[in-house]
């Protein structure tokens, strides 16, 4: 399931632009990403948030007296090993992160993530779980609601290469890491220069050749 709201309602603009040689490199925002949560992953989100879902799941806080009530109804629904509670900080834009954002105005509980024990048996191979395959797995969680908080901000890149027609020559997009983004795209266009740089020189000795007949 998508969530509702996944980032600002205008991502047709340009965040950066560099000009190399007779290219130009833009970062943009990936406006259609795709979501992590639809990967393999380590964690199931539990969101409570009411504009963003996470994973499919069906509890509600109302059902429960308090949130020790949840947790207790989480780790048994789960057969749950880890239970990290998700905060938010919410201003423009959507942060989730696993610490509290301590900002009363704009800031909450977003839900949990949630590592059952069956998943840690099979994505680390063991039968007996252990503190390390814990460690394993919560330095998992980090980069997976990491990855899900850029989703769902927005904070998701792309690149693009034009020529000096204003002709798309190269684009990418998916990166969850806008420097990353910028090296592939700066990567494309000096392999396009040493191409045609080559390919110049070829010419060149071409009509020599061809002159000395």
């Amino acid at each position: 399931m998508l969530d509702k709201k996944l980032k600002p309602n205008n991502m047709n603009y340009t965040i950066s632009t560099e000009t190399i040689g007779d290219y130009k490199l833009e970062l943009v925002p990936d406006d259609n990403p795709l979501n992590p949560r639809e990967d393999d992953n380590i964690c199931k989100i539990i969101s409570l948030h009411k504009n963003y879902y996470g994973d499919k799941h069906n509890y509600k806080t109302y059902d429960y007296n308090n949130l020790e009530e949840l947790i207790a109804a989480i780790k048994k629904g789960e057969d749950a090993s880890i239970v990290v509670p998700l905060y938010f900080y919410e201003h423009g834009g959507i942060i989730v992160r696993t610490s509290p954002f301590n900002d009363r105005f704009d800031s909450g509980m977003f839900g949990f993530a949630v590592v059952s024990k069956e998943t840690i048996r099979k994505n680390y191979d063991v039968k007996r779980i252990s503190a390390k395959s814990i460690q394993q797995a919560r330095s998992s969680v980090e980069v997976e609601v990491e990855m899900y908080s850029q989703y769902i901000n927005g904070d998701i890149y792309g690149f693009k290469v034009i020529d000096k027609d204003g002709c798309v020559l190269e684009d990418g997009y998916g990166y969850y890491n806008s420097e990353d983004c910028l090296i592939d795209g700066r990567r494309f266009i000096n392999d396009l220069i040493e191409t045609n740089n080559h390919n110049a020189t070829l010419e060149q000795d071409n009509i020599r050749y061809e002159s000395n007949k």
